[in-house]
């Protein structure tokens, strides 16, 4: 797959972790649910009698119950659309594919910026936010590893080290 798009030799291959994706999609989705529904309970009482105010902590968890259930919909639509998700790192570059077809190539070139959004919470580490690294090329969309890939901080070690190993580019 690497040579064809002229990325060199493979060196590593890491699968994202479709079975979790699935299992935090459905947790999101049941608490979700189940928080949204106890909120619309308690929020008729309080919207009935809105002259004293009690309305704050149902509307606050109607909304927490409310964002559950869309981001459970997309990490369930993540794992749909996303079947056999993976990242194959090569000598020049990094290539992420999913449903058996190459998505984006980017070559160590290429790399315009890296950056890290990992947040390092019990929160995050459940649901693959302890790592969050988004590779930006020079041109097109960015790439983003999380927490989900198999050896995600291996990949992310080995991307930083191939890019700032690159050689300078010529200046005309």
């Amino acid at each position: 797959m690497g040579e064809e798009n002229g990325l060199g030799a493979l060196v590593d291959r890491f699968a994202v972790d479709g079975a979790r994706r699935v299992r935090i999609a459905a947790v999101l989705l049941v608490v979700g649910l189940v928080t949204t529904v106890l909120f619309v309970v308690l929020a008729i009482p309080a919207y009935a009698n809105s002259v004293t105010g009690d309305d704050v902590v149902p509307s606050v968890g109607l909304g927490a119950g409310v964002g559950l259930l869309l981001l459970g919909g997309w990490q369930g639509w993540l794992s749909l659309a996303r079947r056999g998700e993976s990242f194959q790192l090569h000598e020049g570059g990094l290539v992420h594919s999913y449903s058996g077809r190459e998505v984006r190539a980017v070559r160590w070139d290429d790399v315009a910026d890296i950056t890290d959004h990992a947040k390092d919470t019990a929160l995050a580490r459940l649901l693959g936010g302890d790592v969050n690294c988004r590779i930006k090329p020079t041109g097109g969309k960015a790439v983003v590893i999380t927490g989900l890939v198999d050896g995600a901080e291996h990949l992310v070690s080995a991307v930083r080290r191939a890019v700032e190993d690159r050689p300078p580019h010529p200046r005309a």
